[in-house]
């Protein structure tokens, strides 16, 4: 392989993976990282809630209740959906310009070098698809299925803060 068919081949294999890795985190991912979220805080409610549900009295538990009320958060949701379309703007154009230049570079390698392009982007594109199933496989099994949250860590916040509003409430 000639130095110009390796210099093709680096670039359309960086070009078209960075692109896929773009398309496929705000399509798929996003929607996936969703779900990870949701499952991981049911999980975390789930952990703490049995476990307390039997440690604390009902006295404690409706006090619990009155001020564990959710916060309405709309208006910051409204400013995070706005930073994700900002970003998603700023990412589609940063990928179309490295892809507009790299096939832009890799054709005039080719043009000048007078190497068949096709061949590579075929080989690239394979490639691709291996990636990609990598990417989609691993997102599915692993990541998918990955717990982050420390419950523990969490209870001891939380008995922490119930402390000091019981010292603050018999007080």
């Amino acid at each position: 392989m000639t130095l110009s068919e390796h210099a093709i081949n680096i670039i359309l294999g960086a070009i078209f993976i960075s692109v896929f890795i773009g398309i496929f985190f705000f399509t798929y991912v996003s929607k996936i990282e969703q779900n990870i979220v949701r499952n991981q805080t049911i999980y975390l409610v789930d952990n703490i809630i049995g476990d307390l549900d039997i440690l604390l009295p009902d006295s404690i538990k409706l006090l619990l209740s009155s001020k564990l009320i959710a916060p309405d958060m709309s208006h910051e949701d409204a400013k995070v959906e706005e930073n994700n379309n900002a970003l998603k703007k700023k990412a589609i154009i940063a990928l179309s310009i490295i892809f507009g230049v790299g096939i832009l570079i890799a054709f005039l390698i080719s043009w000048f070098s007078k190497t068949k392009i096709l061949p590579i982007i075929g080989k690239n594109l394979i490639l691709l698809v291996f990636v990609a199933l990598t990417e989609f496989i691993f997102l599915i099994f692993i990541g998918q299925n990955y717990i982050s949250v420390d419950p523990n860590y969490v209870k001891y916040k939380f008995i922490q803060t119930l402390q000091e509003e019981l010292k603050y409430y018999y007080d």
